[in-house]
């Protein structure tokens, strides 16, 4: 196959794979664009964009910069004469001059089965809301977010205790694969592009730290999928008075209610139980902020006297 020029631009652990089945195809990635080194953490350390590594392995030529609008980014990207840009949770908009300027134009590989699930969150609101499906998209970018028409889609399961972590990794393989078996049809023309219906449009949100509150009069199975979804960034957490705790893993029961308040803590043989607006959690693994990870039966033998409190 022609080794087309290819412009990659992605930014989080999701493009990795995707780059990666790239490198080790018969394509010519001519540059790769990821977001500038960000600090994070409780140090504030900055800490390398995950393309970084990549590009470096394979001597791609690396470009971070902080949006897609200036001149001389444009002019950069115009000089690398792209016959195709490949974009994969890259998090910057592209303007529409720089969508004109490859050839083939600029392919979107986005978690979920458009147009349900466009924006930011895909894969973390797919399982808050319970979903039994999610999937990968190959779109052709256009100037709005997620809006473009549709090359191809795969749909895979959500199993019962997907997280964020695994769920994004059979996502990003699946979408690796997909792109890669339909790009040889997209050259040749015989990939003709289908409108999305945008009457079934949703759109998900930034998910910011404050997002990662536990509001314990929500049910506790969506409680329990939303400590799946925020696993990493931003974490789920309550307070027990002035004391963060983050809750790493819990299983939600339905049962009727043990206790008056919701977030009051109880305990059921041995194990460290919170009431929610319906059912109960328990808590399996967890960590006091400061503190190492133990499992809710260890943290109940050090810190009995939560026992009756009220999380906030």
């Amino acid at each position: 196959m022609q080794r087309y020029r290819v412009i990659f631009m992605g930014t989080s652990e999701f493009a990795v794979p995707i780059l990666e089945r790239l490198a080790s195809s018969s394509f010519n990635i001519v540059g790769v664009f990821c977001q500038p080194d960000r600090p994070k953490g409780r140090g504030l350390k900055y800490q390398h964009c995950a393309m970084k590594n990549i590009a470096s392995q394979y001597n791609f030529p690396l470009f971070q910069p902080e949006n897609l609008k200036n001149k001389v980014i444009v002019g950069k990207i115009q000089d690398l004469k792209p016959e195709l840009i490949i974009v994969a949770a890259y998090g910057l908009i592209i303007p529409q001059i720089i969508l004109e300027i490859p050839q083939f134009g600029c392919l979107n590989v986005h978690p979920s089965l458009l147009p349900r699930y466009r924006g930011s969150s895909p894969i973390q609101s797919a399982i808050i809301e319970g979903e039994k499906e999610t999937g990968v998209t190959i779109m052709l970018l256009d100037e709005k977010v997620d809006h473009g028409p549709i090359l191809a889609q795969k749909k895979i399961k959500i199993e019962k205790d997907d997280d964020i972590f695994s769920l994004s990794e059979r996502l990003a393989k699946y979408g690796a694969d997909l792109l890669l078996k339909i790009l040889p049809s997209y050259f040749r023309g015989e990939i003709k592009p289908v409108p999305q219906d945008h009457t079934q449009a949703t759109l998900t949100k930034m998910i910011k730290k404050e997002d990662g509150q536990i509001d314990w009069s929500e049910d506790a199975a969506k409680i329990a999928r939303k400590i799946r979804a925020c696993l990493g960034w931003p974490g789920s957490f309550t307070f027990w008075g002035e004391k963060r705790i983050i809750i790493l893993e819990a299983e939600a029961k339905n049962a009727d209610r043990y206790r008056e308040k919701n977030g009051e803590v109880f305990e059921i043989d041995a194990e460290l139980c919170i009431q929610c607006g319906e059912g109960i959690l328990k808590i399996k693994k967890l960590r006091l902020e400061g503190k190492k990870q133990v499992t809710g039966v260890e943290f109940l033998r050090g810190y009995s006297a939560i026992i009756g409190a009220v999380l906030h």
